[in-house]
């Protein structure tokens, strides 16, 4: 039986050492639970007294009323969320319409009406008389109105058009049968 004693002290410390060890480990994994959930609280910028529930969190001995009190904490961290991303995506909205009505009455937004298959970028280089490689001709002709003439010639395969304005500034635009400009002069 001797033989057999450190045997026995080396199991029973190992189970005392397991239960404490168990022990410490469901205590961090509420530390960690409570900590992810407070934080997730304060993210949301709403008036919460955090303080108020560390100290209800700490009086609590019972093991499962410290599940179920986090289990309640979790729940109501994501209740906030939802309702503080709600908000945030609320404002964005406000703020998006505000900014679209403004550019509605706006010259560019008045083109773009008349023209919802166009870019806002393209109408707003529009309203201010931009022209660039790429633009449709439909738009070149919105600001300049219709060409005076037209000319077509064939290379190979394709065609290549020349549009052509009899005013001051640029006059001559060149597109391919996609009818976007691809040079002007």
């Amino acid at each position: 039986m001797k033989k057999n004693a450190p045997i026995v002290l080396i199991v029973v410390g190992l189970m005392i050492s397991i239960y404490f060890s168990s022990k410490e480990n469901e205590e961090s994994t509420n530390n960690l639970r409570f900590n992810n959930a407070t934080k997730s609280i304060a993210k949301t910028k709403y008036k919460v007294n955090l303080d108020s529930i560390l100290f209800a969190y700490k009086a609590i001995e019972n093991k499962e009323e410290v599940s179920v009190f986090l289990d309640k904490l979790e729940n109501y961290s994501k209740v906030l969320n939802q309702k503080y991303e709600a908000s945030e995506k609320r404002k964005k909205e406000i703020a998006f319409e505000k900014e679209n009505i403004q550019f509605m009455k706006s010259k560019a937004g008045k083109i773009k009406k008349l023209h919802p298959e166009w870019s806002k970028e393209d109408c707003e280089k529009l309203a201010n008389n931009y022209i660039w490689k790429g633009m449709h001709i439909d738009m070149v002709k919105y600001s300049k109105g219709n060409p005076d003439d037209i000319n077509i010639s064939s290379k190979g395969f394709s065609s290549e058009y020349e549009y052509v304005w009899k005013d001051e500034g640029v006059s001559h635009f060149y597109t391919g049968k996609e009818r976007v400009v691809v040079d002007y002069d």
